[in-house]
């Protein structure tokens, strides 16, 4: 194991690759490596579980998975949610999908097969550019009024200091209007991205809501009626 890559804030990685033996692979060179790999996930559901219980720092991920989303798909929303170091793989070349890959910010983009020494270099960058990223405060701790914080980072809601317990769903919820400040979210859109491909009803939304500010002393979530919400502190620009 190598000397380089030690700091358990920094190496947790999450693999989506829908090709089980592809997947085992990397985890065994991943862990070689000195990391700790959260997960692997197949699809964009299996990557957004995971990440919800168990967030990594860095993300390795194949772009064509096969299904109706990509990895790059999977990279746009769950970096909606977390600061993550993105390591794209792909068999694939194709200009047009590398262009696309770049607009996201990657850490970097290995064509299958990779090299062994092109990983651990960019596990390597990666790492340094998470820690880098703690260092300026990507944490963008969000003031929600009457003393209540929000870490986008850490997904975690804080009162005078102390954390308050939020379920995943409450915390997503949180996060999506955390990244969407100044903006009204409607329903359709948070029910989507709360609920992936899992139709619900208006109920769950609205419990949703409710049971968040059953454990509050404060509203902090502004709802329109029929239309949307956003973070109350962060009141919708008129033009």
């Amino acid at each position: 194991m190598s000397d380089e890559i030690k700091s358990e804030d920094y190496n947790k990685v999450l693999i989506v690759e829908d090709d089980l033996i592809v997947a085992l692979d990397l985890s065994l060179v991943v862990k070689e490596m000195g990391c700790h790999v959260v997960g692997i996930a197949k699809n964009y559901c299996d990557a957004l579980d995971v990440m919800t219980h168990n967030p990594a720092n860095i993300l390795l991920c194949d772009i064509n998975l096969q299904t109706d989303k990509s990895g790059i798909d999977v990279v746009k929303d769950i970096c909606l949610d977390y600061n993550l170091s993105v390591i794209y793989l792909s068999a694939s070349v194709d200009i047009s999908t590398v262009k696309v890959a770049v607009d996201t910010n990657p850490c970097g983009y290995l064509v299958k097969p990779y090299r062994y020494a092109e990983l651990f270099a960019l596990l390597q960058l990666a790492m340094r550019q998470s820690k880098h990223s703690d260092d300026v405060d990507v944490a963008q701790i969000l003031e929600l009024g009457n003393g209540y914080q929000f870490s986008k980072k850490n997904r975690i809601l804080i009162k005078d200091g102390s954390e308050i317990h939020l379920t995943a769903k409450e915390r997503t919820l949180l996060s999506y209007l955390a990244s969407h400040q100044h903006e009204v979210v409607c329903f359709e859109e948070l029910e989507h991205h709360i609920w992936p491909n899992n139709p619900i009803s208006d109920s769950n939304r609205r419990t949703l809501i409710y049971r968040l500010h059953t454990k509050l002393d404060a509203i902090i979530i502004t709802v329109i009626q029929a239309h949307g919400c956003y973070l109350s502190a962060f009141a919708p620009k008129t033009a």
